[in-house]
């Protein structure tokens, strides 16, 4: 096959078809993954090079991936390169802007001028401050003080208000081959309201706010993408549902959301509180008297058989396993991807309060837990030995038990860690988690506290490498470009 693309190529180098703009289709919108199944692959590529060779339909906001008005051969080796390199950027036309929807129990706002006004762009360096200097907040030692990473405030996005009441940022997700984000919201306590907003990271010194969607009943609490489908678990007083936990699915057309394909469904407990792909499917948890589920993303259909877990907070993929946290006491499930048969469980420090988040971010075989009280925790996802740990910071002026963390991400050997009303803090490891096994220590040295000028209760925190996002609840959310030359 690579004899035959090369063939292909090079009766291509010469050719240039332009292409006009129409009012596009909604059945893909993920740039360069012309057959929307979330991936951009090989055969991806040679639809593209169908379309450049012999005018072959492929939609330009599909398969026009330098965004040039035109099908060349740039297209298609843009496409191959990404299908092999996810770093490599692709940037499709956009299309036409299907406007503003409203419903009234599900609202889609697409107004540039209106979302454009509450992002607040800033070119600001982030100071990292150890909180409390000479006490436990430092653990390890690496022989020398590590290099901190170079942090950039490069764009604040203010909380959306919602029938007068004003959402807390509680989630982020990368999205995409651009960088782009999904980030959700959700009332604390009464009533059921929430959001989820795109944001574009296009131009990274300029990110902007493209569209929103809102729900009048039901809280966004957890967000995840497959192609243009996007995922979001839920609490929500729908009266149609069994119970309080759903999945809804909504759809994106380039950088808009659109009702098309709109569906919500049923889970357990009394919320959704982690959604995830794998594969062909959609894996979900919820609550304290919920399950690790499995709904197929087209079809929403069940394609495993529940397991029923208690206090059951995150779940990620990672290869063929899909990884667990439990609470009160906590545990690290970790399960086969295809048959959700269990392998292993394994116990670990924290997690003690009842139906808290608790996230879970693995890497190179090691899980990095959000333990509550206990800080961060790192096990080996396949023997469960505890390789590492990390304690919740001393913070002046706090009580400690305001000071946990919930959510943790760790990329290269950089850690950053969301503990509540604590902040934002940043650890840096002995060595990369990528490149040494699943059973190698890690040795992790908090380097201290992000420095923001305002910051609520911080959630979550989402990053990949060269951003941070930051969802710190009433505080919105903080984009944060990561220099770690």
């Amino acid at each position: 096959m690579r004899n035959g693309t090369v063939k292909y190529l090079t009766l291509a180098a010469a050719i240039v078809i332009t292409v006009t703009m129409t009012t596009p289709s909604p059945a893909t919108t993920t740039c360069g993954d012309a057959d929307d199944n979330g991936v951009v692959s090989v055969s991806d590529a040679l639809q593209v090079l169908q379309a450049a060779v012999n005018g072959a339909d492929c939609e330009v906001w599909l398969c026009d991936t330098n965004d040039d008005g035109a099908f060349s051969v740039t297209d298609v080796l843009l496409t191959l390169q990404r299908s092999v390199d996810e770093k490599v950027k692709l940037f499709c036309a956009e299309g036409v802007n299907p406007g503003d929807i409203n419903d009234g129990q599900f609202n889609i706002i697409n107004d540039d001028n209106t979302l454009d006004a509450e992002v607040v762009v800033q070119a600001e360096d982030v100071e990292i401050v150890d909180a409390d200097p000479g006490s436990a907040f430092v653990f390890g030692n690496m022989g020398s003080p590590p290099a901190e990473p170079v942090l950039t405030l490069v764009a604040e996005v203010t909380p959306p208000q919602l029938d007068g009441q004003t959402l807390q940022a509680v989630s982020a997700h990368r999205y995409g081959y651009n960088d782009d984000f999904l980030v959700s919201y959700m009332m604390v306590g009464a009533p059921y309201k929430g959001c989820v907003d795109y944001i574009s990271m296009r131009t990274p010194s300029n990110p902007r706010l493209r569209s929103r969607v809102t729900f009048s009943d039901a809280d966004a609490i957890n967000v995840t993408s497959r192609g243009s489908r996007v995922y979001v678990a839920q609490a929500s007083d729908d009266v149609a549902l069994s119970s309080p936990a759903a999945l809804e699915r909504v759809r994106l057309f380039g950088p808009w959301f659109i009702n098309w394909g709109r569906a919500r469904i049923d889970l357990t407990s009394f919320a959704g509180t982690s959604v995830t792909v794998n594969g062909n499917s959609i894996v979900t948890t919820s609550g304290n008297t919920g399950h690790l589920a499995s709904v197929g993303y087209s079809s929403l259909a069940a394609d495993r058989t529940p397991v029923a877990l208690d206090d059951l907070r995150w779940a990620e993929v990672y290869d063929d396993k899909i990884v667990t946290v439990q609470g009160t006491p906590g545990r690290l499930a970790v399960f086969n991807a295809d048959d959700f048969s269990l392998v292993a469980s394994y116990p670990f420090a924290g997690a003690d309060v009842p139906e808290a988040k608790s996230a879970v971010d693995v890497v190179g075989g090691k899980a990095f837990i959000a333990a509550g009280s206990a800080g961060v925790q790192v096990l080996s996802i396949n023997s469960g030995q505890v390789l590492g740990s990390l304690a919740t910071p001393s913070v002046a002026g706090l009580d400690p038990s305001v000071v946990v963390t919930n959510a943790v991400a760790a990329s290269g050997d950089l850690v950053f860690m969301s503990n509540g009303e604590g902040g934002v803090f940043v650890a840096r490891a002995d060595h990369d988690f990528e490149s040494s096994g699943s059973e190698t220590p890690v040795t992790l040295t908090m380097l201290g506290q992000l420095q923001f000028g305002q910051l609520e209760s911080v959630n979550h925190v989402e990053y990949n490498g060269d951003f941070l996002v930051v969802t710190a609840g009433l505080g919105g959310v903080k984009v944060v470009t990561v220099n770690d030359d």
